[in-house]
């Protein structure tokens, strides 16, 4: 259960973007990315990104985007608005807090971080002490790592907040740190050919297996009674093994190069993937890349990589 309480509790973080290319880490595991410069409003639960105690949020921005080129001057239309919510499913209560509201100071150009949002909610304010309380904020370069293309240097921006809850920890909390050599993208390139072979098959007994770490974990923090309840409600079987509307056959990547893909480390080196994601679905009715597995792995106690968690973007 995702609380210290009797009570079930769930998690959201809610973005509102305009006039910037950004990527949105929770605990450094990628939240969102997006390397255009259009507006975008989305709230999505986060209970996996989570852990017990101190979190942390950072925003990595390029605010020189214009309708997805760069440009030589700051977006004036750029705005960056992140907030939390914390629920209790059983009292339908919710402390919310606002974590960051980014813009530019028409007078000097520089990004600011306002004390309000455009609708007028305290940045740092919280409906209980102990929920979102905002640490040191802190901005340093950074790389905007793009699905295609190279990195972008850019600014990093990095706070970190609290939660009251206890949370289950994460399978690849006491993992071992992946490094980027020839031989772990070896190792993870196999892995996913492996994978690949199994979402390929369409049979669920033998793709199971790969996803049950970050499908157990899920259930758990997300207040399921068991991983068999969270694969019948999340319709996990019909996602993985092609059977939802729209799901065609799974594309045909050639495995062997994967190794030469740009390798995404996440969760401060304990999770890590290739990018794009080379495990997707063909839609039938427009015959271009349609459902992805984004998925993300970490080397496990007996040193196998295995799938630890499916980050949002």
């Amino acid at each position: 259960m995702a609380s210290s309480s009797s009570d079930p509790i769930d998690f959201y973080m809610t973005l509102m973007v305009s006039g910037g290319w950004h990527m949105v880490r929770i605990n450094d595991v990628t939240f969102s990315r997006a390397s255009n410069a259009r507006p975008d409003n989305f709230t999505m639960p986060i209970n996996t990104y989570l852990r017990t105690g101190l979190n942390t949020l950072s925003a990595t921005i390029v605010t020189s985007a214009h309708d997805g080129v760069l440009g030589a001057a700051p977006n004036p239309n750029f705005g960056l608005n992140i907030s939390m919510y914390r629920l209790n499913l059983m009292t339908r209560e919710r402390d919310e807090v606002q974590l960051l509201s980014l813009a530019f100071d028409p007078e000097t150009g520089l990004l600011e971080q306002r004390g309000s949002t455009p609708a007028g909610m305290a940045v740092g304010g919280a409906s209980r002490p102990d929920f979102g309380a905002i640490g040191p904020f802190e901005t340093t370069d950074g790389d905007l790592i793009q699905e295609n293309g190279p990195s972008v240097p850019t600014r990093r921006i990095e706070l970190s907040f609290m939660l009251p809850d206890t949370l289950p920890a994460a399978p690849w909390e006491t993992a071992e740190p992946l490094r980027d050599t020839p031989e772990m993208r070896a190792e993870l390139t196999d892995t996913y050919t492996d994978v690949h072979a199994a979402l390929a098959s369409r049979d669920f007994a033998r793709i199971k297996p790969y996803f049950l770490p970050a499908w157990t974990y899920t259930a758990d923090i997300m207040n399921y009674d068991s991983v068999d309840e969270f694969i019948v409600a999340s319709e996990a079987e019909s996602i993985v093994t092609g059977q939802r509307e729209g799901s065609g056959p799974l594309a045909q990547p050639d495995l062997k190069a994967l190794g030469q893909n740009r390798l995404e480390l996440m969760a401060n080196g304990k999770l890590a993937r290739f990018l794009p994601a080379p495990l997707y679905r063909i839609n039938p009715e427009t015959n271009k890349p349609g459902y992805e597995y984004p998925v993300a792995f970490f080397r496990d106690t007996d040193g196998a990589l295995r799938i630890g968690m499916i980050p949002l973007a």
